[in-house]
């Protein structure tokens, strides 16, 4: 199936609204899928979070949300110095604090699933992730969502919301 960045299609009962985002591909975007239900949202390979992204991604009851590097690994990490500018740019990828200041504006009391993904291997730990996660939702007071690290081979968890 075809579609078009911007331009909202129901697929059976779901509604899917393909969002642009910032990343150094082509046309690259992010998904909500609605439905009577509920919303969720995915949003990975962002290079900055837009006005747009915050609006797109509010009231989700399940986020997929880039969590790509610890800027500290990242600088002292084995990359060459153009492949750590690139993932650091406007048009490369968040770091964990970046996703949780995305966080921020997004929790909300019906987040019941919280998945964070595209983890570097090299530049990240996944129980880094999970700890500055749940430490920041703790000191949010408002949501408690399931936290899962999606896994780049192999399947996650089937979650139900």
């Amino acid at each position: 199936m075809e579609f078009e960045t911007g331009y909202s299609f129901t697929f059976r009962e779901i509604m899917i609204d393909p969002f642009p985002i910032s990343h150094d591909c082509c046309d690259p975007v992010g998904f909500v899928f609605e439905s009577s239900e509920g919303k969720t949202g995915t949003a990975t390979d962002l290079g900055i979070v837009t006005r747009l992204v915050r609006e797109k991604l509010k009231g989700c009851r399940a986020m997929n949300l880039e969590s790509n590097h610890d800027p500290e690994m990242l600088l002292n990490g084995p990359y060459p110095w153009n492949l750590k500018q690139r993932i650091k740019s406007r048009h490369g990828h968040l770091s964990n604090q970046e996703s949780l200041e995305l966080l921020h504006d997004l929790a909300h009391g019906g987040l019941e699933a919280l998945i964070m993904a595209h983890l570097s291997e090299v530049n990240n730990h996944p129980d880094k992730v999970v700890e500055t996660t749940t430490a920041f939702l703790r000191d949010q007071n408002c949501c408690a969502p399931r936290i899962v690290i999606g896994e780049q081979h192999q399947a996650g968890p089937v979650l139900e919301i």
